[in-house]
C-alpha cells in the first residue's frame, strides 16, 4: 500500500476508534430493542417414505414435484421370477444400483445375499415422483420408468410447463449426449423423447468440440437452452430447433430463466465481472440491469413482479419494471439452515416451498425435510435485541452456530453480515475487507466482529474497536470460571493485559523435523533455526511443501513477532537475524516440489511410473533425509499419529521461533474467533452469545479441530483409543506380498515403519502442546504488502540484504506505530 493511503487510513480510524474507545468504559445501560423482519413461518408436508436422494424439484402455481430415487430389495428365485420389497434399505444410505446380472462373473458382483434354495436379493435403484399440493391436502407418489440410456446419467435440469415435466439427462457410454423428456406426471409416463444430439449441427459445432448444455427453462411451450455464449430455442410440440441466438454481451451464461416472454439471463462481462440482463425474446435484444451484490448463479424463479435470487443469507428480488432490489426472505430470521437448504422456489400468495437434506454424522443417515413458508408481516413480529455479527466471509460453522443459539429463544438473536459478496476480479478480491474496514471507519459498526486473517487485528485491539472480555469472564452472574479453559489460549490474544477477542475453536501449527537435525525439545530462536538451516546437507530441503512466497508469508505470520512490538509500537529489522533469514530466503525455491514437477510434467507424453516414483519419493523425503522440516497442522487429538506416520518414526515438534527461545513454538490458528465491538449499543448482549460459545455442550461437540474447553479436549483424550482403535488396519504378510509387485523394497519398508495405532501417549503429546500454545496467527495484510514489495526487489539483486532489512525497518515501524 502506498504511504499516502496508509496515512488517509489511520486518520480516518483514529477518530472512529477514539471514540469508540470511550463507549466502552462502561456496561450498556439497556439493550436496544428491534424486530426481525422478512420472516416466514414454515409448515412441513409429509414425503413419502424410502428416499434415497432427491434428484430435482420444480413447481407449477399449485402443485410440486419431486423426483427422487429409492433402493428396493429385490428377490430373485430359481424359476425366473421376483419379489420386490419396498422397504430394503434404510433412506439415506447410499448403495450402488445394481442391474439383475446376465453373466456369472456380473452376477458374482451383484448379488448382496444368496440362499440356499438358489435364490438372490440384490438392490437396485428405481426414479419416483411425488406430487403434493401446497396445503399437503392432495399428494401421490409413484415409480417412473425412464429409457434405458438414463440408467448411464443424470438429470441436469427439470423443468415444469403447462401440465408436463421437462428432463433434461446427460447421459454416457454408447447413448452418451443429451435428451430431453416430456413427461405426464399424472400417469407417470414418459411421452416424448428428443435426442439433443443435433444441436451439435444447429449451433456449427463439430463432432470433436466440447458439448454440453449449461443451462434449461421452459416458458409455455418452448424451451431455451445454453451451450456456451449461445441459447438454442426449441418447440416442444414438434420437438424441433426454432432458432439459435448468439449472446454477445458475455462470455458465457451463467443461469437464466424464461417469463413472460423475455429471457433472463446472467454472465461474466468482460473488465465489469458478473452481470443480469434482460433479452426481449421477440426483439433478441438484450439490455443490462442495475443491480449489484446478488447471487448471479442461483435465479429461482419470479415472485410478484420480482426477479428472485437466492444466496447463503436468504431470498433477493429484484424487481423487473422498477429495477429496485431488496431482501424478500431472511433464513437466520426464520430459524432455518441455509447450510441445509438444497432447493428453493417462490410460489403465488407470498410463498415458498424448500426442501433440505441433513446429515447425522452418528447414524450417517441423510433425512429430507419439505416446507412451505408463508409471510410473517413485519408489523406482527415481537421486538427483540437483534445483533450483526460482520464477517469477512460466509462461514459455514458460524451459520450452524448462530442457528442453534437462535433457536433458544433467549430474547437475543442474531444475524450474519458477510462481506463476501463485495469481493470481484476487479478489485483482487480484496472488496470484502476494504468494505469492512470502510464500514467501521465511518461508524457502521457490528455488534460482534469475526476476526480473519486478512483483517488488522492487531490495529482493531490498539484502536479501541473491540471491549475487553475479562470483565465479562469474570462477571459473578453471568461469567465463566476461566480455570475450566485453556488459559494460555486467552492469554494469546491479549494487549495490555486485556482480552480483546475470544478463540473458542481453532488449529495448532508447528514445525516438526528429526530430533537428530533440531534436538529433542521444544522452542528455539531465529538464530537456532537459522544454524539448523545453514548446517543442511546439500540437496536437502528445508520446507519442501512451500514456495518462497508462500514461506515469507507463513513465516512471518507465525513468527513475525520476533521482529515487532505492537504494544510499545517498535521494530526489529535491522537485526543480523532478519538479514540472515531473508538471504536464506533469496535462495530457497520459487516452487515447492510438487508444484515443481506437476508444473512441467509432459502430459503429451504421460509417464505413470514416474509420477508414481515422484510420489513415493515425496511421501520418504523426512525418511530419505531430503527434506528438513514438516509444516504440521494439529486438528485433533490423533495428529501426532498422523506426523509420526509421515517421519516414519518419531518427529521433534520444534516448533516456530520465538524472541527468547522459550514455550512450545506452535501457533494458534483460529477457526473461531469473535470480538464485540466497543460501539454497539448491545455489548452485554453480545457477550451472552460469546458465553453461549464457552458452555455449549452442542457447540463443542460439532466443532472442528481443537476446542478451548478443557473438560471437552479432557472427554476427547479419554475416548480417543476406543474412538480411534478403528482406524488402523494392520497389513498381512499378503498385503506386503503384493506390494511388492507395485512398489520398491525402499517404500515398502517406509511403509511398514510408519504404520502404527494410535496410543493414549501420542494423544498426550497433542494435549500438551495444546496446553503450551501462546502464540495466534496474525496477518496484517498492509504490513505485508510493505515487506513482500521490499523483498521483491533485495530477491531481484537490486539492492543488499542490509538495505533491504533497514528500509523494511523504517516503514514497517511508521505502519506499527500508527496503527498501535
Amino acid at each position: 500500500m502506498h504511504m499516502k493511503k496508509v496515512f488517509a487510513a489511520v486518520l480516518a480510524l483514529t477518530f472512529v476508534f477514539s471514540t469508540a474507545s470511550l463507549t466502552a468504559c462502561g456496561r450498556n445501560k439497556g439493550p436496544v430493542l428491534s424486530r426481525r423482519t422478512n420472516v416466514y413461518s414454515g409448515t412441513d408436508l409429509e414425503l413419502p417414505e424410502g428416499i434415497q436422494y432427491i434428484n430435482r424439484m420444480t413447481a407449477t402455481d399449485d402443485t410440486v414435484y419431486i423426483i427422487y430415487e429409492k433402493q428396493i430389495e429385490v428377490t430373485h428365485y430359481s424359476d425366473g421370477s421376483t419379489k420386490e420389497n419396498d422397504t430394503g434399505m434404510e433412506p439415506g444410505i447410499a448403495v450402488p444400483a445394481v442391474e439383475v446380472a446376465e453373466t456369472e462373473a456380473a452376477l458374482e458382483d451383484a448379488v448382496m445375499e444368496e440362499y440356499d434354495d438358489g435364490s438372490y436379493v440384490t438392490y437396485e435403484n428405481q426414479t419416483w415422483v411425488y406430487a403434493t399440493s401446497l396445503d399437503g391436502s392432495t399428494s401421490d407418489s409413484y415409480q417412473l420408468v425412464m429409457p434405458e440410456e438414463t440408467k448411464q446419467g443424470y438429470m441436469a435440469r427439470l423443468d415444469a410447463s403447462d401440465g408436463c415435466l421437462y428432463m433434461l439427462y446427460e447421459t454416457w457410454g454408447e447413448q452418451s449426449g443429451f435428451y430431453l423428456y416430456t413427461v405426464d406426471p399424472a400417469a407417470g409416463q414418459v411421452k416424448n423423447t428428443q435426442d439433443l444430439s443435433g444441436l451439435r449441427k444447429e449451433i456449427g459445432m463439430s463432432e470433436d468440440d466440447y458439448f454440453y448444455i449449461n443451462n434449461m427453462t421452459v416458458d409455455g411451450t418452448t424451451a431455451y437452452m445454453n451451450i456456451d455464449a449461445k441459447v438454442v430455442v426449441c418447440d416442444l410440440a414438434s420437438g424441433s430447433v426454432s432458432g439459435v441466438m448468439d449472446i454477445d454481451t458475455v462470455d458465457w451464461i451463467n443461469n437464466m430463466y424464461a417469463h413472460n416472454g423475455s429471457l433472463y439471463y446472467s454472465g461474466y462481462v468482460e473488465g465489469s465481472g458478473q452481470g443480469l440482463f434482460s433479452m426481449d425474446l421477440a426483439t433478441g435484444e438484450s439490455v443490462q440491469a442495475e443491480i449489484d451484490n446478488v447471487n448471479y448463479f442461483n435465479i429461482v424463479g419470479e415472485m410478484d413482479g420480482m426477479l428472485c435470487f437466492q444466496d447463503t443469507n436468504g431470498v433477493l428480488g429484484w424487481n423487473i419494471t422498477t429495477g429496485e432490489t431488496r431482501e424478500i426472505l431472511n433464513f437466520i430470521n426464520c430459524d432455518i439452515n441455509s447450510n441445509n437448504v438444497n432447493t428453493i422456489l417462490p410460489m403465488t400468495g407470498d410463498r415458498f416451498i424448500y426442501y433440505s437434506s441433513t446429515w447425522d454424522n452418528k447414524t450417517y443417515e441423510q433425512s429430507f425435510t419439505l416446507t412451505v413458508l408463508n409471510r410473517i408481516p413485519d408489523e406482527q413480529m415481537q421486538e427483540e435485541v437483534l445483533l450483526t455479527i460482520a464477517s469477512v466471509y460466509q462461514d459455514y460453522n458460524l451459520r450452524n452456530i448462530v442457528i442453534d443459539f437462535n433457536r433458544l429463544n433467549t430474547g437475543v438473536r442474531l444475524n450474519i453480515k458477510s462481506y463476501d459478496s463485495y469481493d470481484n476480479e476487479e478489485n483482487n478480491w480484496t472488496g470484502a475487507v476494504t468494505q469492512l474496514n470502510a464500514d467501521i471507519t465511518m461508524g457502521n459498526v457490528p455488534d460482534i466482529l469475526m476476526m480473519d486473517s486478512n483483517l488488522p487485528v492487531q490495529s482493531y485491539y490498539s484502536k479501541g474497536v473491540l471491549v475487553d472480555l475479562y470483565p465479562y469472564m469474570d462477571d459473578p452472574e453471568n461469567g465463566i470460571n476461566r480455570a475450566d479453559y485453556f488459559e494460555n489460549v486467552f492469554s494469546a490474544c491479549e494487549q495490555d493485559g486485556k482480552l480483546y477477542s475470544l478463540i473458542t475453536g481453532f488449529y495448532l501449527n508447528t514445525l516438526a523435523a528429526k530430533e537428530e537435525k533440531v534436538g529433542n525439545g521444544s522452542g528455539w530462536t531465529m538464530s537456532e533455526m537459522l544454524d539448523a538451516l545453514e548446517s543442511m546437507p546439500e540437496g536437502m530441503l528445508a520446507f519442501p511443501d512451500y514456495g518462497r512466497d508462500r514461506l515469507v508469508d507463513t513465516l512471518m505470520s507465525y513468527c513475525g513477532d520476533i521482529f515487532m512490538d505492537w504494544e510499545n509500537g517498535t521494530t526489529n529489522f535491522e537485526s543480523e537475524e532478519f538479514i540472515r533469514l531473508i538471504k536464506f530466503l533469496k535462495n530457497t525455491p520459487e516452487k515447492s516440489i510438487m508444484d515443481e514437477f506437476y508444473d512441467n510434467i509432459d502430459y503429451d507424453n504421460y509417464d505413470y511410473q514416474q509420477e508414481m516414483e515422484f510420489y513415493n519419493n515425496y511421501e520418504m523425503r523426512y525418511y530419505k533425509d531430503t527434506a528438513l522440516f514438516h509444516t504440521a497442522t494439529i486438528s485433533d487429538i490423533n495428529s501426532y499419529n498422523q506426523i509420526y506416520r509421515t517421519f516414519a518414526g518419531d518427529a521433534a515438534l520444534i516448533g516456530y521461533p520465538t524472541k527468547d527461545g522459550t514455550g512450545c513454538g506452535a501457533v494458534i490458528y483460529p477457526n473461531m474467533e469473535l470480538g464485540i465491538c466497543a460501539a454497539s449499543q448491545n455489548r452485554d448482549s453480545a457477550w451472552t452469545f460469546l458465553r453461549y460459545l464457552l458452555t455449549s455442550d452442542k457447540y463443542f461437540e460439532d466443532a472442528y479441530g481443537l476446542v478451548i474447553s478443557k473438560t471437552w479436549m479432557d472427554k476427547k483424550l479419554a475416548e480417543s483409543e476406543e474412538y480411534y482403535k478403528d482406524w488402523y488396519y494392520e497389513y498381512t504378510e499378503e498385503d506386503w506380498e503384493n506390494m511388492r509387485n507395485q512398489y520398491s523394497e525402499e517404500y515398502i519398508d517406509y511403509m511398514k515403519k510408519s504404520q502404527i495405532q494410535y496410543s493414549m501417549a501420542q494423544g498426550q503429546i497433542v494435549y500438551d502442546l495444546l496446553s503450551k500454545a501462546d502464540r495466534v496467527k496474525r496477518t496484517e495484510k498492509d504490513l505485508m504488502e510493505i515487506i513482500n514489495e521490499e523483498l521483491s526487489t533485495f530477491f531481484g539483486g537490486a539492492r543488499s540484504a542490509e538495505e533491504t532489512a533497514k528500509i523494511i525497518d523504517s516503514r514497517a515501524r511508521i505502519y506499527i506505530s500508527e496503527n498501535s
